[in-house]
């Protein structure tokens, strides 16, 4: 998997954290109120790992100004 499926799955991983449409869905399907960062680990399984790494490049091109060592703060 690469690219805009990544990137989707990035999107995805955020969706509990910051858009509720996103969060109501996956928490339908798992049968729970709230998805905790451990559900969605296991609900995205193998694709956790490049989901994490898409939202850390969307921070650091947004937030961070494109500068990668501003990651490195936040360690």
């Amino acid at each position: 998997m690469s690219g805009p499926s990544c990137l989707a799955l990035g999107l995805v991983a955020f969706g509990p954290y910051g858009h509720r449409e996103s969060q109501e869905v996956i928490a339908k399907q798992l049968g729970v109120k709230d998805v905790s960062f451990a559900q969605l680990a296991d609900f995205l399984g193998m694709d956790f790992f490049p989901a994490m790494m898409w939202l850390c490049t969307g921070l650091v091109a947004t937030t961070g100004d494109g500068d990668p060592e501003w990651l490195r703060r936040y360690r």
